[in-house]
């Protein structure tokens, strides 16, 4: 334990969930290649502090001391997507004879390009502490993010991060060392209940953000009070205040806390106290109109959970219906051969 005087620097885990560019029915992009710079992107990304007026950012001797503590074996979503879910793929197309059936990389990424919700395939962070004018030394800061980094994967284990590099290029040309990963969140069919399990299709592991942190222990059960237009609490039929979900301090929320402390616990490990000049204050209370916005959005979503359920139970309909087809031929054929059969003894009598 750090016994010294405390130190102060600025410090942020700036999350996001556009780690893609490009709209839904376009091709998806994801900038991995930016995270692992050769230098072909080298060039491309000064090209970029050209087209916008400010001073090269990057530097092709610096970028070799780059510390890539994760390297997708493709520098391209593919690349990251065949890591994560190949050997799940495996598994499953194993179990398929048909091959309209059969699973790739290219068909899941598909599904997410096509969905008509706003899906991210992957999720980025960049985790950084100080400025350019006030920050820890150089060995410091690649022992905290090489901290971070093994943390947590440990502490959030459906986060699979495909990509994670510390950038010390960026913190010698022109502001400070921080590490950048990418991750996609995962839900494991092995995690789940043994009902749940009996109702599960496809892969054996899937891209889902809402049920990575479901198996993490995050939910969306927070409640909040429901306040009138005249700013006073609603009571229920038996006078109580009126409580409903507090969508914006949900599971996902959970989790962004949870991350931005493990940086605060290991910084302060390290005789750093980090301060988030852009911290927000957890709300309390919610008005009616925020509430019912929020819960108009939740029920789109209910409804679209809804109708790719009914797809599903449809698409099993249809297979339950070939299989009884087939055991009917199955059947009709067998009492062919039983015919022929007897015809023969009878011929050879």
């Amino acid at each position: 334990m750090y016994m010294g005087e405390m130190r102060k620097f600025t410090g942020s885990t700036n999350h996001s969930d556009k780690a893609t560019r490009g709209n839904n029915k376009g091709h998806i992009m994801v900038n991995i290649k930016e995270n692992h710079r050769d230098e072909e992107e080298i060039k491309r990304l000064n090209q970029e502090c050209n087209a916008q007026g400010i001073p090269l950012r990057y530097s092709l001797e610096l970028a070799k001391e780059n510390i890539e503590l994760v390297r997708p074996s493709e520098l391209s979503i593919e690349g990251c997507y065949r890591d994560a879910f190949q050997d799940s793929i495996d598994r499953y197309n194993v179990t398929q004879w048909r091959e309209d059936r059969q699973q790739s990389v290219e068909k899941l990424l598909s599904k997410i390009q096509n969905s008509n919700k706003n899906i991210e395939p992957m999720q980025s962070m960049v985790v950084q502490v100080g400025n350019k004018g006030n920050k820890p030394s150089e060995e410091e800061l690649i022992d905290i993010y090489k901290e971070y980094f093994e943390r947590f994967q440990k502490k959030f284990p459906n986060m699979k991060i495909v990509s994670a590099t510390i950038h010390v290029d960026e913190g010698r040309m022109e502001g400070t060392i921080h590490l950048q990963f990418y991750y996609i969140p995962i839900k494991k069919k092995s995690l789940c209940s043994e009902e749940q399990q009996k109702k599960w299709r496809g892969i054996d592991e899937q891209m889902s953000m809402s049920g990575a942190l479901e198996q993490m222990g995050y939910t969306n059960d927070a409640k909040i009070e429901l306040i009138g237009e005249d700013g006073q609490p609603i009571l229920d039929d038996d006078g109580q205040i009126k409580m409903v979900h507090d969508y914006k301090n949900g599971a996902l929320a959970q989790f962004q806390k949870d991350f931005n402390k493990l940086l605060d616990d290991i910084c302060y490990e390290h005789g750093i106290e980090v301060q988030h000049p852009m911290a927000g204050k957890k709300a309390t209370r919610q008005d009616t109109k925020t509430y019912y916005e929020d819960k108009a959005r939740m029920d789109v979503e209910i409804a679209s959970k809804n109708k790719e359920l009914e797809n599903v139970q449809n698409e099993l309909q249809n297979v339950q219906d070939e299989l009884q087809t087939s055991k009917q031929e199955v059947k009709v054929l067998q009492d062919e051969k039983n015919a022929l059969e007897g015809q023969i003894r009878t011929l050879k009598s």
